[in-house]
């Protein structure tokens, strides 16, 4: 009887172990669904796209909170269906934690992203790296941002134009138009998209790069 419990638990390990890694390491199935789905046998990190928000230039994965903060950005987090400023060089983070936050520039929301302290102790926010990016190309957006990716110009860019600009990125059939790259391999899974607002003349309505294992993590831990 012990050995068929504890086989019981062993195989109900298994289970809650496998649905752990497909909820959180390829959420929404995005990385699966903008290529093959199978992984490369790959050791090195493939850079995924740069995005530029006025004169800020981003690398998810590197760049730190501070870095939107110098060029005028603020943050707020939300709680209880409300929204609050975050002050990051006030707050602190805990080691190897992740967080969200919710971009602005002025009274204009920009997007949303998460953060993460790569480091073994607690530090400000400020110093977090940012691991994934949103933006949402609003109207009042675009009149406050100027939007890049890979230096290409965004907040004009018609999805028709995607394929000639982003040649390596993979068109991905949904209810609107949409173009992704993604990198899966033993040492990365990460995903780069540009969406449209439902036609593929209709100009580009959101994008933004996710690391859903921050480089660091991945490299030292082998897990986030």
């Amino acid at each position: 009887m012990k050995k068929l419990f504890w086989a019981f638990m062993y195989l109900l390990a298994l289970i809650l172990f496998a649905l752990t890694i497909y909820l959180y390491v390829m959420p929404e199935r995005e990385i699966l669904l903008a290529g093959s789905g199978e992984t490369e046998s790959r050791t090195e990190w493939v850079d995924m796209p740069h995005i530029g928000l006025n004169d800020a230039e981003v690398d998810v994965g590197t760049t730190t909170l501070q870095t939107l903060a110098d060029h005028g950005f603020q943050f707020r987090f939300e709680s209880g269906g409300k929204r609050y400023p975050l002050e990051i060089s006030e707050e602190t983070a805990e080691a190897r934690m992740q967080y969200k936050a919710v971009l602005f520039l002025g009274s204009v929301e920009v997007g949303s992203l998460t953060y993460v302290n790569l480091q073994e102790r607690k530090c400000a926010a400020a110093d977090c790296v940012i691991d994934a990016l949103d933006l949402q190309l609003s109207d009042k957006a675009r009149e406050a941002v100027r939007f890049r990716m890979n230096g290409v110009a965004l907040n004009e860019l018609t999805m028709d134009q995607v394929p000639d600009r982003f040649p390596d990125f993979t068109e991905i059939y949904e209810k609107e138009a949409s173009y992704r790259k993604a990198v899966v391999s033993d040492c990365q899974s990460s995903v780069a998209y540009i969406r449209g607002d439902g036609v593929n003349s209709g100009k580009v309505r959101s994008f933004g790069v996710r690391n859903y294992i921050p480089k660091e993590l991945r490299k030292e831990n082998g897990n986030h």
